[in-house]
């Protein structure tokens, strides 16, 4: 999947370590609201250079093609709405993709974003790169 998608109302792009500060502020405010949903790994609040690191992890894994997450921004990548990830699946679990049998689709959005379609926007977006034409 490439590094940035654009669709008519967000922009999802690959996370940067330089994002950490902004990230924190949005799962700062939407703990209670992320918790039920997705794992800790993702959704823990954390201090800026725990967040730099976890940022930079997931780089790392987008790049060497391990699993692909992106943050969800509106036009102008001033907030952070949410974020969708990509994970290689196979039937003992996660695996590279070229040995992927399916991909699992994981998203979340800050509470005040949820309602208006965006993760379905968001989530066919970073699909359509692998889906089949």
């Amino acid at each position: 999947p490439p590094p940035r998608l654009r669709t008519e109302r967000l922009v999802l792009r690959r996370w940067r370590r330089e994002g950490a500060a902004q990230l924190q502020h949005r799962l700062d405010a939407n703990a209670e609201h992320l918790r039920p949903w997705i794992p800790a790994r993702v959704a823990a609040p954390e201090a800026v250079p725990a967040l730099q690191a976890r940022l930079a992890r997931w780089a790392a894994d987008f790049d060497a093609g391990r699993e692909w997450l992106y943050g969800v921004f509106p036009p102008g990548e001033r907030e952070v709405l949410g974020g969708v990830g990509l994970y290689p699946r196979g039937p003992t679990g996660r695996v590279p993709y070229a040995d992927a049998d399916h991909v699992e689709v994981g998203y979340w959005l800050r509470a005040d974003a949820t309602g208006a379609a965006s993760a379905r926007e968001a989530v066919r977006a970073a699909l359509a790169p692998l889906t089949p034409r």
